[in-house]
């Protein structure tokens, strides 16, 4: 998120915590003891700090592709408007994303120093053993085949689109 010029940092950016959070949540069972709530909250924070700077970009992106399908009398109000949200995106955007990769920074340096440590308890009593990450995997693909299975059944024609 550092290069001004790169148009697809930010996108990249929350692509790659979404995915980040979305690995945390389905091996949260296996990452006990590693990542705790405060770190799964840091995640969520740095997310929708970053909305209002993607949701500019997604405008942007928007009104640039109305310029073919709009008259030349409405030129003047389009390039005002992509005026006004690029001002918008400069004055809020860069400060913000700045922010963002500090915290970010922080953030990461916690979730490396955590991650670095196997935690292994050892039980004295009868108790059900954890499983495996290949394990808990293949547990997480047959539940969203299944639900897969499922809503794909429920289609019926093609107005069942939900």
């Amino acid at each position: 998120m550092t290069d001004p010029r790169d148009a697809e940092a930010l996108h990249d950016f929350r692509v790659g915590l979404r995915r980040l959070r979305s690995c945390i949540r389905s091996y949260r069972a296996q990452l006990e003891g590693s990542v705790t709530n405060k770190m799964r909250q840091r995640l969520r924070k740095l997310t929708l700090a970053t909305n209002a700077g993607r949701d500019t970009e997604v405008h942007l992106t928007w009104l640039r592709k109305q310029q073919e399908r709009l008259g030349i009398e409405d030129m003047q109000g389009l390039f005002w408007l992509i005026g006004r949200l690029e001002e918008r995106k400069y004055e809020t955007l860069d400060p913000a994303t700045a922010e963002v990769a500090l915290r970010f920074a922080k953030t990461a340096t916690k979730f490396r120093q955590r991650l670095a440590t196997l935690h292994i308890e050892i039980g004295t009593g009868p108790r059900k053993r954890q499983l495996t990450f290949g394990e808990a995997t293949g547990e997480l693909i047959q539940q969203q085949a299944t639900q897969l299975a499922d809503h794909l059944a429920r289609v019926r024609e093609a107005a069942d689109v939900r």
